[in-house]
């Protein structure tokens, strides 16, 4: 997989919602006519928090290798790696 681009990453909104990173170039972007108001914006909210997501399953995931601790059942950890994989373009 290719490095994903750094975050943070913004929103700039006009009639789509622009999904930027931190110099302003264009990642992404959620069309209003698509969805209404409050679902675009939640959908924009939820894209922008993706590296921090990305970075914190993958602090959890190493700090606890071979399947969480006993605060993590196997269906949430399986989950986290699952998603990492899919992040990473595995699966």
């Amino acid at each position: 997989m290719s490095k994903h681009t750094a975050g943070p990453w913004t929103i700039d909104s006009d009639f789509i919602d622009y999904i930027v990173d931190a110099r302003g170039l264009n990642i992404a972007g959620v069309d209003i006519s698509t969805f209404p108001p409050s679902e675009k914006r939640a959908n924009s909210q939820l894209i922008i928090a993706a590296p921090d997501m990305y970075k914190a399953l993958k602090m959890a995931t190493e700090q606890h290798p071979g399947g969480g601790s006993k605060y993590t059942s196997r269906e949430t950890w399986d989950a986290c790696i699952a998603a990492i994989a899919k992040a990473e373009g595995r699966s």
